[in-house]
């Protein structure tokens, strides 16, 4: 029979067929059995030409299966049959020749493919068929090509279930072919995160007397000692093997990862080249090869994906065609041209700029980077252009912001070619990093993680040329200074998928220098960095200067206290950190301990398991080399106390019914919240109202959830009165703020009240124009600034922020008819030239044309929000 045709799925027959054929069914039997089988060929009421086809079609089929099915009779081997002779009567009983008859079926598609017969058939049988020596019986290569195969398929539970007991029961019975079964089960312990059992295993299998079981067992044992930090008991085991079988080449890349894991780089350099000349002695170019790439390219060789077609990854070629065209030839006097980093005053209180400073750095000046004025005309008119969300917060990708690089054509690249300038932009090369960042998830090629670091060393040196050579502070509550922050963050970030552990380092030191509020949270990896490298002082210095920081910085004190020789001040501390956050401590004290199951949340619960097993990971070497795991351990700290189980409520007494959410009275159910003529009114002493409304208006209909630290800043600036926020003192400041948050709120909820079905809600608005008709331009504006907060979210949303047919682009002619903000901002052309408004005959009210667009984007966004709500 042919190959069978790739995505057809078995026939409904096939899965009792396989069955019937492990528990010992006869040829004549089943032969039988499969032609009472139906047929897709011949449907009920076929003539007798057609049934007799079908008949001879499945006992064709029937003996294929039968002479391919490995079967546990004969020790899980098929039993070929021998092939028809072409003059011989045929096996169907037609009294034909075979040529004349069933020799038609010879190239037929088989139900499956003839290779994944074993697994299939493993699959399928019972528990009875399964036991270790019925396992023991099949052949070892193929048990072992199965396993891996149920790995990979994500069964990797079938395979444990499996081969364990093999390997613990019958280990004195398996021979040195049962080396890829081995690995299979181990590949399969490791995904399922059973490391304890894979270590017991481990120890169990390198006493065995089969020398190529053993040698595999201690390798994979002496990985698992590094994981866990014991480098002496791992180097002590690589010799034990090495005495053993001093030739087996899986070692020679077992000791390359010791020495790059226990951060010995030198030493991996020097004894690469000697390990790939013993491999090619051997007939081993492949494993010559590679060992040549850790000795030059570290453990990132190992891990650096393969991808023979860039074009799998979507977005990858125009990545690599913007990367191409960075300018090589860029000097600090081009930076200097299209921007500055000028010095800030801090006035009175520089914890509004500077955030709660970790040190005094009164000497050290604090700076803003600020583009020319024809830069950030530039800025505009990208962003109009390419249209991207900024992240929240400290975040490094922005939702759908890869669709930048997947547009036909790139226009990216087509606007850099137009505006050389704008690579001297932070913020469009922050756009473009971002855009990329989606590759990154996927896993990037060299050629790929090359181009993001060309762009970003581009990057790098203009902040440098900036910022000159002297110490300065860059904070990151200065929103301008965020592009180029977030840039130095996702260098930082591609170091470790390089890596490149001097570059992360070096980098997130100059990060910490620049931003000693430290909103990324790079002392969180300077500290283990710098205590691996038993630079005990710095980590110290360090930890000290984040006061009350969160676990496990104080475990990490007691560490550096430890190795400093101040046992006494190191016992203080870990006391005193343990009663707070006890299972950080708890986690080194196993020699192996499983990971965790993660957790359904965003980020990882503050002194949890998922946050100890970390901290295990990271600093558990140093524990142990520096002896202060086991001058812990005699301390005798309390036991982690187990949590304690929730109160059951009684059930009320009646019958058991489902409960059903009624969503519209949820949402009526929602707080109201205060919003009226007495806030109205105080927002219009200080802002233009209209513009105001407008702005926040767009804020809350967004197609995505723009956060407070975006819009907020824009809304209490934008749209205020001139001379209103000159003197603002503190507490009225605040109390603006919180009637901003009002007027916000209420939109909400007036949006998520009504049912997408229904008209928009907009009786506010309409209350509004209808008190001030000559509103609509101003509130137009306001909208349409704020819609520009979320650029890509609407672009998402197939209702793109630019001038010209649709829904913005009434918004904008309207918003062309208002004055220029007190801020400056006013409607513009995609080549930010103000927008020329022209006199329409019979034109509808301007009213009427703001409502008409709303409508149309009303049709996006209901049903988003609702969706949204419901999940």
């Amino acid at each position: 029979m042919s190959s069978p045709t790739a995505n057809i799925a078995p026939p409904p027959w096939f899965d009792e067929a396989v069955e019937r054929l492990l528990h010992g069914a006869s040829l004549p039997e089943f032969c039988t059995w499969m032609a009472q089988q139906p047929n897709e060929r011949a449907a009920p009421g076929a003539d007798a030409a057609e049934q007799d086809w079908r008949r001879r079609a499945q006992l064709t089929m029937a003996r294929w299966l039968w002479s391919h099915v490995p079967v546990p009779s004969n020790r899980w081997r098929p039993r070929p049959l021998p092939p028809p002779e072409r003059n011989a009567p045929c096996y169907c009983g037609s009294g034909r020749k075979y040529k004349h008859c069933c020799q038609e079926f010879a190239h037929a598609v088989p139900p499956v493919d003839e290779n994944e017969m074993l697994s299939i058939a493993l699959t399928h049988a019972d528990a009875a068929l399964l036991e270790p020596e019925s396992l023991r019986q099949l052949p070892a290569e193929a048990l072992g090509n199965a396993a891996f195969g149920w790995n990979e398929r994500g069964e990797a539970a079938r395979t444990v279930a499996l081969l364990e007991p093999l390997f613990t029961h019958q280990l004195d019975r398996l021979s040195p072919r049962h080396e890829l079964a081995l690995d299979a089960l181990m590949d399969a312990l490791l995904r399922l995160h059973q490391d304890q059992r894979r270590m017991a295993l481990a120890q169990h299998v390198s006493a065995s007397g089969v020398l190529a079981l053993a040698t595999t067992a201690r390798a994979r044992l002496v990985t698992m000692l590094c994981d866990n930090g014991d480098y002496p008991g791992a180097w002590a085991l690589l010799q034990t093997a090495r005495r053993h079988a001093p030739q087996d080449p899986q070692l020679w890349p077992l000791e390359m990862t010791v020495l790059l894991s226990q951060g010995r780089h030198d030493e991996a350099r020097l004894r690469g080249p000697l390990l790939a000349a013993q491999a090619r002695k051997a007939g081993l170019p492949d494993l010559a090869q590679a060992l040549m790439g850790l000795a030059t390219e570290g453990l990132r060789s190992v891990h650096a994906p393969e991808h023979d077609v860039l074009d799998e990854l979507p977005g990858a070629t125009a990545w690599l065609a913007i990367a191409r065209a960075v300018p090589a030839d860029a000097t600090p006097a081009d930076w200097a041209k299209h921007g500055s980093a000028d010095d800030l005053a801090l006035g009175a209180n520089p914890g509004k700029i500077t955030g709660k400073r970790p040190r005094d750095a009164a000497t050290v000046p604090v700076r803003e980077l600020r583009p020319s004025k024809a830069m950030a005309s530039l800025q505009r008119r990208w962003h109009r252009q390419c249209p991207l969300s900024k992240p929240d917060l400290t975040l490094l990708w922005s939702d759908d912001a890869d669709a930048l690089l997947q547009e036909p054509g790139n226009p990216a690249l087509d606007f850099l070619r137009q505006h050389p300038d704008a690579w001297f932009s932070f913020d469009i090369l922050d756009d473009l990093v971002l855009a990329s960042s989606a590759l990154r998830d996927r896993g990037l090629p060299d050629e790929l993680l090359a181009a993001s670091q060309r762009v970003l060393d581009h990057a790098l040196a203009g902040l440098r040329a900036l910022l000159g050579t002297g110490p300065c502070e860059l904070p990151w509550l200065v929103m301008p200074n965020r592009p180029a922050l977030r840039l130095l963050a996702q260098a930082i970030e591609l170091a470790g998928d390089r890596h490149d552990d001097r570059a992360r380092e070096t980098l997130a030191a100059w990060g910490l220098a620049l931003n000693p509020h430290d909103n990324h949270g790079w002392r969180q990896l300077l500290v283990p960095l710098w205590l691996e490298q038993s630079r005990f002082d710095e980590a110290l210095a360090l930890l000290e200067r984040y006061p009350g920081d969160l676990p496990p910085s104080e475990h990490l004190r007691a560490l550096a206290l430890f190795a400093l020789g101040r046992q006494p001040e190191a016992e203080t501390v870990l006391r005193a950190a343990h009663a707070a956050y006890p299972l950080f401590m708890a986690a080194l004290w196993p020699d192996v301990l499983d990971p965790p199951p993660e957790s359904d949340g965003f980020t990882i619960p503050v002194g949890g398991v998922e946050a100890a097993h970390d901290h295990r990971v990271s600093t558990r070497a140093v524990w142990l080399r520096t002896g202060a795991r086991d001058w812990a351990r005699a301390l005798n700290l309390p036991a982690p106390q187990p949590p304690s189980r929730p109160r059951k409520k009684a059930a009320r007494p009646g019958p058991d019914r489902d409960i059903v959410i009624d969503m519209p009275n949820a949402l009526d159910s929602l707080p109201t919240p205060v919003f009226g003529a007495t806030q109205e009114k105080r927002l219009r002493q200080s802002f233009d109202y209209p513009r105001l409304h407008g702005l926040i208006t767009a804020v809350a209909w967004s197609p995505e959830i723009v956060m407070p630290s975006r819009w907020v800043n824009v809304a209490m600036t934008a749209p205020r009165l001139a001379g209103t926020g000159d003197e603002i003192d503190s507490k009225t400041l605040q109390r603006e703020l919180d009637t901003v948050m009002r007027l916000y709120n209420r939109i909400n909820v007036d949006l998520l009240r009504t049912p997408p079905d229904q008209p928009p809600p907009l009786a506010r608005l309409h209350k509004l124009l209808a008190s001030e008709p000559d509103a609509v331009s101003a509130w137009a504006a306001g909208f349409v600034q704020g819609a520009e907060l979320a650029r890509g979210a609407w672009r998402g949303a197939h209702r793109p922020v630019k001038a010209g047919a649709g829904a913005f682009g009434v918004l904008l002619q309207l918003a062309a008819q208002a004055a220029p903000s007190p801020a400056g901002w006013r409607a513009e052309s995609d080549q930010n030239q103000p927008l020329l408004v022209g006199l329409e005959p019979d034109a509808p009210s301007p009213q009427a044309r703001l409502s008409g667009a709303l409508a149309d984007l009303w049709q996006v966004i209901g049903p988003l929000r609702h969706a949204r709500l419901a999940r």
